[in-house]
């Protein structure tokens, strides 16, 4: 079939593609399944083995998916949802055979070959989703962010440990200061413990509704400022991830 207009009519769907995601050359239909040849443009194949699949190339193979089918004048651009089984044989690929077939309402298995039709990768199964082009979003532009608050801490024990002092109560903040290792401890065991024993810690009170009132302070020493401590800077790393993917807590 013809792919002449096809990125005129997405963007009348309401997607927007910049020159070098613009790479379905050829499309074919076959009942319900679809073949389609995609490209990195030439300025694009210095990029491709850095990555085992180029975004670009591999945005392109999912712009086949439903091509050919009648689109409502009404309809909103799809974005993927949900990938499962996903396997890579191969990469630094600059052009893409690909076949589509359905797995599902909403849901495609891809099967992407090089020109020579060597497997690349297989996509089990893609969900894709509506998306909502005039919802609300934060004026600032932030959906989650995390702020410094500077709270009163008060002087912890030189005894605590790592986890000691914890579970004791909730009151309004629960200090969990970091000791440094001994001089003597391997520093790639010690960071591996801290870590382990923070994450535990985290998983524990995150699962814990009586915590819900609480505000938990985790102290590091030099993860951060001058020279980075290589047993806090990763629990320093692991606090603020938790932080992102916790925002209300």
């Amino acid at each position: 079939m013809s792919t002449a207009g096809l990125y005129d009519d997405l963007v009348a769907q309401g997607y927007e593609y910049g020159p070098v995601f613009q790479g379905v050359q050829a499309a074919w239909r076959v009942g319900e399944v679809v073949y389609a040849e995609v490209a990195l443009p030439q300025e694009a194949f210095a990029e491709a083995g850095r990555f085992g699949v180029h975004p670009a190339l591999l945005d392109a193979a999912l712009q086949a998916v439903g091509i050919g089918e009648p689109v409502p004048a009404d309809r909103g651009p799809y974005l993927p949802f949900a990938w499962a089984d996903v396997a890579l044989f191969a990469t630094g690929a600059t052009a893409l055979r690909v076949k589509i077939t359905s797995a599902g309402p909403e849901a495609a298995t891809l099967h992407l070959a090089d020109p020579e039709g060597s497997p690349v990768a297989v996509v089990g199964s893609l969900v894709s989703r509506p998306v909502q082009l005039d919802a609300a979003v934060p004026t600032d532009g932030d959906l989650y962010r995390v702020d410094w608050t500077t709270i009163p801490t008060g002087t912890a024990p030189e005894s605590w440990g790592y986890l000691e002092g914890l579970g004791l109560g909730v009151p309004d903040v629960v200090l969990a200061p970091l000791t440094r290792p001994g001089a003597a401890t391997d520093p790639g065991t010690a960071a591996r413990t801290a870590t382990g024993e923070v994450l535990a810690m985290l998983q524990s009170w995150l699962a814990d509704p009586a915590q819900a009132a609480a505000r938990l302070v985790v102290i590091t020493d030099g993860a951060v400022d001058g020279g980075v401590d290589v047993v806090h800077a990763p629990v320093w790393g692991l606090v603020r991830a938790a932080q992102a993917e916790n925002p209300g807590q």
